[in-house]
């Protein structure tokens, strides 16, 4: 019993040592003070081209209803729980990678998106991360069924331009979950290339 105790603690502390378990609370404690899509803390294009910034960042821990922040907290968290240990040690970097491409598809890419709210795209990169990073160790093929399944999704809406599985107050935008999904399988790419340390 003291092994299992001690096992279940170090996994629950690894989990908080990651992003997941932070973003999801602060996603959850701003909706909760502020309600939805808060104006200044959003993607706003003109309001970044004019200085806000930090939008770049707060935009997707907004979202614009509770429907679209529980199925965000739900996925992330599952995504959290399903990679941790794998990711472990470089999830902060995967967060980084799908924070900054993201943003550029948004800025660069999609001009015509005004605004923007949700982790829909982080939660891609760490996907995108966990399932590349476990075929490369286990080269399962059933991995490469899941992901298929998960890029054939993120090709159904962009091409309909609409969520198979949910419905929010702003429209899904899966270009943002394939640019999440690209930064995730950058960061498992490059740390694969680099030579291990002894």
């Amino acid at each position: 019993m003291i092994i299992g105790d001690k096992a279940s603690n170090q996994s629950r502390d690894r989990f908080w040592s990651g992003p997941a378990p932070w973003l999801i609370l602060i996603a959850t404690l701003l909706f909760l003070s502020a309600g939805p899509a808060q104006p200044d803390l959003v993607y706003d294009r003109i309001a970044i081209a004019n200085g806000e910034i930090w939008r770049l960042f707060t935009g997707h821990l907004v979202h614009s209803d509770l429907a679209h922040l529980i199925w965000d907290c739900a996925g992330l968290w599952l995504v959290g729980w399903l990679f941790d240990e794998l990711l472990s040690g470089i999830s902060w970097r995967v967060l980084g990678a799908g924070l900054l491409i993201v943003d550029a598809t948004l800025w660069w890419l999609l001009p015509d998106i005004q605004a923007y709210c949700g982790l829909s795209g982080l939660i891609n990169a760490f996907l995108g991360a966990g399932l590349f990073r476990t075929w490369l160790q286990s080269q399962d093929p059933w991995i490469v069924f899941i992901a298929s399944l998960v890029t054939l999704k993120i090709g159904i809406e962009w091409f309909t331009g609409a969520a198979l599985f949910t419905q929010t107050a702003w429209p899904s935008l899966p270009q943002s979950h394939a640019a999440g999904m690209i930064g995730g399988l950058l960061v498992i790419l490059i740390s694969s290339l680099q030579p291990s340390r002894k």
